[in-house]
């Protein structure tokens, strides 16, 4: 801690691993020294105020733990005295009995009221969600006086509030391990501190300390990047800075992280995302098979952990979904009985990791892919009427929407039923019927192939020979060709 003392009757030196007191002797050496450096004390020989000019007694004003030493109070400092903000007014005679001694204690006095303040201006910041250039200087001129240049902003958060057990376990910890002065601060529930040396096996060994207050309870510590208080520091990013890094654990589980850049991306690929939606909404929709659905699902998580999106925006993004899900279901079915929409972006937030977001996805899912199956039914008649119409009009266009309008029928709801009595989804039993009656053409009839195509609804030759050879592994010409070849010697 540096202390300076402005005197010409008792000039001091002391430095020792402790203290170090600088000492002037003249107006300009003083204005150089409190412009140039920070001081937890400063002690000044009162007599000599009176010579002091303008400039120099509005820069005493603003420093704090001022301290004046005088045998006797004379006029011409009575203005000054109310001018100056000093702390103390200690006799001369007093002083001078034992000077070193008392600069060390007044010094030491000064230095933990330092510390208090300087871990109330940050609490003030951090709560306020608030930084002016105003207060990070002060806060950070408070840090220098006690001789610290540089360090770092500690975030611990916890599954549970912490305890006033955690609290006291990590104050006797800093003070005993990480040789930090400043104590911790309680942020309801989460803890900040002030360190200006960090190791990461420490902290792992703080850690270890704060399991054996509560086992059960899952902990993390993030650190923020380095702060140097000759740059005009942002206290409040740092903070952000460390509690963003804990939030690693979303992803990996890591109790002791250090913030870096691009720790986390701030925007994920919303096309893929949409796409995975859909996918799980016309899993659900359709019938899908429960393992169909959980594949869907994986595809969804993937577009948030390929990426490492920033937490906060996967629960909202999952929040937006359900909430769609929700209004859709309603839409098709004013008295559907899936209800999504008491669900709260918080009961997301609950699920502290994706792999546990993932599994709760899953349930959820699974359990409205169930119900789904009986909220509204197709009847068996119903579907057999379609059926029928499908295959007697493979060479038709033929959508949902025609289907809907013909035989009455919500289209959502037919497609699930569809599935259940067939086997196959909608768009795929017209496809395969369509291959199976060409197929029958190819065999026994001389239809050309691009007429075939065009009687059973394919859109060219072309398109039709390519999804012909995906399902057969031939294409029409081949096929045709190869079934005259067994014919011809089984005759």
């Amino acid at each position: 801690m540096n202390c300076l003392v402005f005197s010409e009757s008792y000039p001091l030196q002391l430095k020792d691993d402790d203290f170090q007191i600088d000492a002037v002797t003249d107006s300009k050496q003083l204005l150089s020294s409190i412009r140039a450096h920070s001081f937890v004390l400063i002690l000044i020989e009162a007599r000599l105020l009176c010579a002091l000019d303008e400039e120099t007694l509005s820069e005493l004003q603003h420093q704090k733990h001022l301290v004046l030493v005088a045998e006797q109070i004379e006029p011409c400092l009575f203005p000054i005295l109310t001018f100056l903000s000093f702390e103390r007014l200690i006799p001369e005679q007093e002083f001078l009995a034992s000077p070193k001694a008392f600069i060390r204690q007044t010094a030491r006095e000064a230095a933990t009221k330092v510390l208090a303040d300087s871990n109330s201006s940050l609490e003030k910041i951090v709560r306020s969600g608030s930084q002016s250039l105003k207060d990070g200087q002060a806060l950070s001129m408070q840090l220098r006086m006690i001789d610290i240049q540089s360090l770092y902003l500690l975030f611990f958060c916890a599954s549970r509030p912490f305890k006033k057990e955690h609290l006291i376990t990590i104050q006797n910890f800093a003070s005993s391990h990480l040789k930090t002065p400043f104590a911790p601060i309680d942020l309801d529930g989460e803890i900040i501190l002030l360190c200006p040396i960090v190791k990461e096996s420490l902290l792992e060994q703080l850690v270890t300390e704060l399991k054996q207050v509560d086992c059960i309870v899952e902990y993390g510590i993030g650190i923020s990047r380095h702060i140097s208080l000759q740059e005009n520091p942002d206290f409040l990013r740092s903070f952000q800075e460390a509690k963003l890094s804990t939030m690693i654990n979303f992803y990996q589980k890591q109790e002791v992280s250090f913030y870096f850049e691009n720790l986390f991306q701030m925007e994920y690929d919303y096309v893929s995302l949409i796409q995975s939606e859909k996918e799980i909404t016309n899993a659900i929709l359709t019938g899908y098979s429960e393992e169909e659905l959980f594949q869907t699902i994986d595809r969804y998580i993937a577009c948030f952990t390929k990426h490492s999106i920033l937490p906060k925006l996967v629960y909202e993004a999952v929040f937006r979904f359900f909430n769609s899900l929700d209004r859709m279901f309603k839409f098709i079915d004013p008295l559907c009985t899936i209800n999504l929409e008491d669900l709260t972006i918080h009961d997301f937030e609950q699920y502290g990791t994706i792999d546990d977001l993932h599994q709760a996805l899953n349930d959820m899912l699974s359990f409205t892919l169930k119900k789904g199956e009986n909220y509204t039914q197709t009847n068996t008649r119903t579907l057999r009427e379609i059926k029928n119409y499908l295959d007697d009009h493979l060479n038709e266009a033929i959508s949902l929407d025609l289907i809907e309008q013909r035989f009455y029928v919500n289209k959502y709801v037919f497609c699930r039923q569809f599935k259940k009595y067939t086997g196959q989804t909608f768009g795929n039993y017209i496809k395969s019927q369509r291959l199976y009656k060409a197929k029958d053409m190819l065999e026994n009839s001389h239809t050309k192939i691009y007429e075939i195509a065009q009687l059973l609804g394919f859109k060219d030759e072309s398109y039709f020979s390519a999804v012909f050879k995906k399902h057969f592994h031939l294409s029409p010409s081949e096929y045709r060709a190869l079934h005259q070849k067994s014919q011809t010697r089984a005759e």
